[in-house]
């Protein structure tokens, strides 16, 4: 199987360098080996600026209950096209398409989350974004936070020996003294 990355993201997926981004968390060599492929909506100039060094899959990612099972088999086909390692789910909404496209044909993925949603919310919602955000965790190769606050929640309300070794936390390596401009 060919070493692609295929970086699933939400909305017109030109919001953010998701890739990049993934690029900036990861620091090993064997990144170098590894071909990353990026799912945008359109391919215009704003995407091939933020993936400048990525192949770009055009691919609407954006679903509603009731063509979700559709959306899944429309993505199935389009990636039949690409040969990958594993998906990387970008976002709640994206980390659903995933975590079904695992339980129907076996794709392997890793989920970066960006915040817990569920947090955000009150109620019945506040409880289904939780289902969700378990959902994807216990299907996900991998579950990657970054910031501390989230991987302390889901470690603290979650059952330890069950999700112990899949929840990571991983930070930016980035030089600010080099990022800053005087």
């Amino acid at each position: 199987m060919s070493k692609n990355i295929i970086h699933f993201q939400s909305d017109k997926g030109n919001a953010g360098g998701v890739s990049n981004y993934i690029s900036l968390l990861v620091r090993s060599k064997n990144l170098l080996d590894i071909r990353q492929k990026v799912v945008v909506k359109e391919i215009n100039k704003k995407s091939l600026m933020l993936y400048p060094n990525q192949e770009l899959i055009k691919l609407d990612t954006d679903y509603r209950f009731f063509n979700l099972i559709y959306k899944v088999l429309k993505i199935k086909k389009i990636l039949d096209n690409d040969q990958f390692y594993i998906i990387n789910s970008h976002a709640l909404r994206t980390g659903l398409l995933a975590t079904l496209m695992k339980l129907f044909y076996g794709k392997k993925f890793l989920h970066t989350n960006h915040g817990l949603r569920f947090t955000h919310k009150k109620g019945l919602k506040k409880f289904c974004f939780l289902l969700i955000e378990i959902f994807i965790l216990i299907y996900s190769e991998e579950y990657i936070c970054i910031r501390n606050s989230d991987f302390f929640l889901i470690k603290r309300i979650l059952p330890k020996k069950l999700f112990d070794k899949k929840v990571k936390i991983i930070k930016l390596h980035l030089d600010i003294t080099n990022n800053i401009s005087n």
